[in-house]
């Protein structure tokens, strides 16, 4: 094996091992917590089908030769009003909220293994100190 294989290789297995600490991290259980919350909440599964429907039956009348437009907004209305009542869940915002949680993680991740790579400091504030060499806000 040559250095450049060994090197990919030990790459690999860092990144897999870095998997393994995302997986039992705070903000992953809470996600996973979150989504089982989400996926198991029966009105929430009613509003997602309920979306479907409505969403489906615009395509349908959409596509006819001389669509109704008049049932087509009353489709769209209901759809805005579903969408409003998932959006606004407690079990949605707390799905949003873990999301986020995450998604800042890994942007973190990535915002100081881009310094490794470029040695460039990233572009804004991520919100956490660990990627960054100085707050200028201060």
């Amino acid at each position: 094996m040559d250095n450049n294989t060994t090197n990919i290789t030990e790459i690999i297995e860092k990144t897999k091992e870095l998997g393994k600490l995302l997986e039992n991290s705070n903000q992953v259980k809470a996600l996973a917590a979150a989504r089982a919350a989400y996926e198991q909440n029966a009105d929430i599964q009613e509003l997602n089908g309920q979306f479907n429907i409505h969403k489906m039956s615009i395509a349908a009348l959409s596509r006819q030769e001389n669509p109704d437009e008049e049932r087509i907004s009353g489709h769209e209305q209901k759809l805005k009003e579903i969408y409003d009542s998932i959006m606004s869940s407690k079990v949605m915002t707390e799905y949003q909220k873990s999301t986020q949680a995450v998604e800042q993680l890994v942007s973190e991740i990535n915002n100081i293994l881009n310094f490794y790579i470029t040695g460039q400091t990233p572009q804004g504030c991520t919100g956490s100190c660990a990627t960054c060499s100085g707050c200028s806000g201060k």
